[in-house]
């Protein structure tokens, strides 16, 4: 099975990601917009393993406390992907590392690149011809991270699905921890 880890939104960002994938279909011929239950920020792409237990392993060992994420404020694209980003966070930067060296303990690859938080918003866009440049307003919305998420990405019926398999809970105090398997 195919895996990653991510951070979901709440619904005020889930709202603003939405309006930003409709400016960018009003501006382009065409584009592979992400389905909202897929929208996330991924923190590690495991890729192709039958092993998810290490992966819930690497997860659980991860104490950190939760705190706030601006999602928005920029856009871009690598391509013909279009993505919305997010303010610089220590601790978003903080989590994806700690949890990228607890996977490695765990015998997983992962990538040594710098990690560079986005949102993919769109794939295989494809910009009008005369057109110069696409612009999108994506204000900063701001919510809490009080977890992350193991997901399963899938192919079914010729839609891409993601499936949580597992959520593991930031603390709100120093040890606390409430960890769910869904």
């Amino acid at each position: 099975m195919r895996l990653f880890i991510a951070v979901d939104f709440n619904d005020e960002i889930l709202d603003m990601l939405r309006n930003c994938q409709r400016q960018l279909q009003a501006q382009v011929r065409s584009a592979s917009l992400t389905a909202e239950e897929n929208l996330h920020l991924t923190l590690a792409f495991l890729g192709e393993t039958e092993e998810p237990g290490r992966a819930i392993q690497a997860m659980k060992n991860i104490i950190l406390p939760s705190f706030p994420l601006r999602v928005g404020g920029k856009a871009g694209h690598f391509g013909d992907l279009w993505w919305i980003g997010t303010e610089e966070s220590r601790s978003l930067a903080r989590l994806a590392d700690t949890l990228k060296k607890h996977l490695r303990e765990e015998g997983f690859f992962i990538e040594e690149k710098k990690f560079r938080p986005h949102i993919t918003i769109a794939r295989r866009v494809v910009p009008i011809q005369d057109q110069r440049e696409i612009r999108l307003h994506a204000p900063k919305k701001e919510m809490t991270v009080s977890g992350f998420s193991l997901m399963k990405s899938e192919r079914s019926g010729g839609r891409l699905r993601y499936t949580e398999l597992y959520w593991k809970s930031l603390s709100e105090g120093k040890n606390a921890e409430n960890d769910e398997k869904k």
